[in-house]
């Protein structure tokens, strides 16, 4: 990617500036004329579509999205596009329901911006609870804004890991899908796409990245919605079509899913850049076995302390 030359900065920069003063606006208006004026009266329990990015947020999305109990909260593109790079562009996301939480301008070049869940940058994403009452019905309210049934609404949104607590305080019945790629097809997918894409990377740092993300992913949902969260491994939706349906319906109904026939045509190795190769299972336990453990004995610590 080629460096903006400095008249290019400066659109940037006015672009930034205006896009800025729209949120503030969109703010102050569902603020005062919102759906919801109490906080008591949110009565949406969105499902969340949760993972890093390049790990199938937009794929499963879109299969969750024909299910008959979600409406998808999506922007205009629903279907996947190949880039010049050969990389499928996102599709079924939903960045711009919270647009305010999204960074701007060319963040991921600047400062390796693209390794957001690095501990470099994380603490710029992370959130564990609302400001006030305030934020939490703009959140409500904008949310509502976009949906046009009354099903369950279906949110994708890389940036949404890291904010599992602030997501359960303002929407108490939340329910949750982490979908997580292996690290070793996950770091040769970034690896290839980001050296193309001019972004300077001191590697070895991917693998941070990917790990910082998924674990505090997974140890936010086990503290906040222990009951209301399914975790999905990327390299089962490659199986045979009748398998995959099995798994998905199997894991779905965890969180109150009915049993659907998903259609997976959109399902083909040949959207992925690697195509069939490198398609590596998810070491779960070696890398994550350890959450639980953590968390049950600071349960029992801080229970019995005085």
């Amino acid at each position: 990617m080629v460096k903006p030359a400095p008249m290019s900065k400066l659109r940037l920069l006015a672009s930034i500036v205006k896009q800025r003063v729209f949120q503030k606006i969109r703010k102050i208006n569902y603020g005062i004329y919102g759906y919801y004026k109490r906080v008591e009266d949110v009565d949406i329990s969105p499902l969340f579509v949760l993972g890093s990015n390049r790990s199938g947020t937009s794929l499963i999305s879109s299969l969750l999205a024909q299910h008959h109990q979600l409406e998808g909260i999506f922007g205009k593109s629903n279907t996947p596009k190949l880039k010049i790079d050969n990389h499928i562009l996102a599709y079924c996301t939903s960045h711009h329901v919270w647009d305010f939480f999204n960074p701007l301008g060319n963040w991921g070049q600047k400062d390796e911006g693209a390794l957001w869940g690095h501990p470099k940058h994380i603490s710029r994403y992370y959130r564990d609870k609302p400001i006030d009452k305030q934020e939490s019905l703009l959140l409500a309210n904008l949310l509502r804004s976009y949906m046009k049934t009354e099903k369950t609404p279906l949110v994708n949104s890389h940036f949404n890991m890291l904010k599992i607590g602030l997501l359960v305080k303002v929407f108490p019945n939340a329910k949750f899908v982490l979908i997580i790629r292996d690290y070793q097809d996950y770091i040769r997918s970034c690896s290839q796409k980001w050296t193309k894409q001019d972004i300077d990377i001191e590697f070895p740092k991917i693998g941070l990245h990917w790990l910082t993300l998924n674990s505090c992913c997974i140890y936010e949902l086990k503290k906040y919605a222990p009951e209301n969260f399914t975790i999905l491994d990327y390299s089962t939706l490659f199986h045979d079509h009748k398998t995959v349906n099995n798994m998905l319906n199997e894991k779905l109904k965890t969180i109150g899913l009915e049993e659907f026939d998903y259609d997976l045509g959109i399902v083909n190795a040949k959207h992925r850049y690697l195509g069939e190769e490198h398609i590596t299972y998810l070491q779960y336990e070696d890398f994550f076995g350890c959450i639980d453990p953590l968390l049950s004995f600071e349960r029992i610590l801080t229970d019995d302390s005085p």
